[in-house]
């Protein structure tokens, strides 16, 4: 049998370490998001509504689900 340094399992990357490589995909992709929160947030008349409304439809249900997954 091969052995391997990390491995993905369930879309987290799992190493002997922990799962810095997931932890650091995600906050990556938090950045972006934020960037992309923004613009939208500029371009639109209510500022609050956009926000309040990506923030229940996209970043709650994420936290929600990686905050299970790293749980197990």
């Amino acid at each position: 049998m091969q052995q391997t340094d990390e491995y993905k399992y369930l879309g987290m990357w799992m190493s002997p370490l922990g799962c810095m490589k997931t932890k650091n995909e995600k906050i990556s992709m938090k950045s972006q998001w934020v960037g992309r929160l923004g613009s939208a947030a500029r371009m639109r008349a209510s500022k609050y509504d956009v926000l309040q409304e990506v923030w229940k439809s996209v970043a709650v249900p994420s936290i929600t689900y990686g905050a299970a997954v790293t749980k197990a």
